[in-house]
């Protein structure tokens, strides 16, 4: 779901829960798929910040794999692809 379109999907299910709905209902009604636990802490965070709670803040970040951690892993994967299908011929040296 686009960031714009969560965003409207969680106000509507807000105000769709400040209506008296349960949150299932609530996260029928407005296409959200969510937990329990979460629905109540968004409507708790909606009650008090208003429509700046609706904002998922995360960004992410890549993970980080240390040089001889990927060193290995490139080795173990080399190594399986022989045995993977050795008549495909695959050179990845």
């Amino acid at each position: 779901m686009a960031t714009k379109q969560s965003h409207e999907a969680k106000r509507e299910m807000m105000l769709f829960m400040q209506e008296g709905l349960p949150w299932q209902e609530a996260a029928c009604r407005a296409g959200v798929r969510t937990s329990r636990s979460t629905a109540y802490r968004w409507f708790a965070a909606y009650r008090t910040q208003g429509e700046d709670a609706l904002q998922d803040g995360r960004h992410g970040h890549p993970a980080k794999v240390r040089e001889p951690i990927l060193l290995w892993l490139e080795k173990q994967c080399r190594e399986a692809i022989k045995f993977v299908k050795p008549s495909l011929n695959l050179n990845y040296d």
